[in-house]
């Protein structure tokens, strides 16, 4: 009520978005997450478990529910203090997967192990959802990069191949699609 008694009205899409607004997003494990954007980036990123990460599209965003207006604005500073999360598991999958700075999976075979090569922890592991998962494409080609090893191997469930200089030039490889990983991983 104003002073003079008058009523004030809301339209129903008000009250729906000051719903929506007020309903703090949530992951697929339902623990609450921050939703942030830098000004000058049209990248949208989950912040989740004291990491981030970057939605591979708009489309990807919507699915999870969320909507722009949960969006928090933050600065690349701000953003910048968050390490990138980088391992993933797909709701209602036990498979945990590596995710490259180039935004490419591939699955850890031994996750033990890789926890104790690289420091990662059971709780950085994040959890998405298939569609998500499925927008990534597969990382199937590594080198060594401690000690410093350029040769390409391919990986998979069943091992590693070398690929020879001829074979990774007649394949095409770009060298985002060949990701470092360490002697003791490979």
């Amino acid at each position: 009520s104003t002073s003079t008694g008058s009523t004030a009205t809301v339209s129903k899409s008000e009250l729906k978005n000051t719903i929506a607004n007020a309903k703090a997003p949530k992951d697929l494990t339902g623990q609450k997450i921050n939703i942030v954007s830098v000004a000058a980036s049209p990248e949208i990123y989950m912040l989740v478990k004291g990491q981030k990460h970057a939605f591979p599209s708009l489309a990807v965003f919507y699915d999870y529910g969320y909507t722009l207006a949960m969006i928090q604005p933050i600065s690349q500073d701000q953003l910048d203090k968050f390490p990138r999360a980088n391992l993933l598991k797909v709701k209602g999958d036990s498979k945990v997967y590596y995710l490259t700075e180039a935004g490419l999976v591939r699955q850890i075979f031994d996750i033990k192990k890789f926890f104790d090569i690289y420091g990662d922890r059971p709780e950085d592991v994040i959890t998405i959802s298939r569609k998500e998962f499925n927008s990534y494409a597969t990382n199937e080609y590594v080198y060594q990069y401690s000690p410093f090893n350029r040769d390409v191997f391919q990986v998979s469930a069943t091992g590693k191949r070398y690929l020879t200089p001829m074979a990774v030039a007649r394949l095409g490889l770009r060298s985002e699609q060949v990701a470092p990983v360490a002697q003791a991983e490979l």
